[in-house]
């Protein structure tokens, strides 16, 4: 019972953490690669929440070369579904990948509110930007 209970802790330390962040977000170098899902992928990711990836081309769209969030964020090429419990939405968002260097994070879900797939600015993705861990493997290719 205590483990489930500091398990618990940690993940809503690590979202506030994250929801904190002074990251700086920059676009993506040119020769990052997309990552491919050759078909629609489920994950998990808190505590009862799962993740519809639909197939297709996850495009990078910035990164932060420094602070807690070192890594490439990956769009998916449309809204995907995001469950929690008994409610589910779709949202914009896609794959989160941690810099080589970053051994404080995993592979991870990033998302924002909203309906449509429109693009975006940098700073509106990061603005209201939410990550979380992803507890099952994703089958990607580059």
């Amino acid at each position: 019972m205590k483990t489930k209970f500091f398990q618990s802790l940690a993940v809503v330390l690590f979202i506030l953490l994250i929801g904190g962040c002074a990251c700086h977000f920059v676009p993506p170098d040119a020769n990052t690669p997309p990552l491919i899902l050759d078909h629609e992928q489920h994950a998990h990711f808190l505590l009862w929440n799962e993740v519809v990836f639909p197939a297709g081309i996850y495009k990078p769209v910035f990164k932060a070369s420094a602070g807690p969030l070192a890594g490439v964020f990956y769009r998916s090429p449309k809204l995907f579904s995001r469950n929690a419990m008994l409610e589910s939405h779709s949202v914009i968002g896609g794959f989160y990948v941690p810099a080589a260097e970053n051994k404080s994070q995993r592979f991870s879900i990033w998302w924002r509110p909203g309906s449509n797939n429109e693009e975006l600015t940098i700073s509106e993705y990061s603005s209201i930007m939410q990550t979380a861990p992803l507890r099952d493997k994703i089958e990607f290719r580059q």
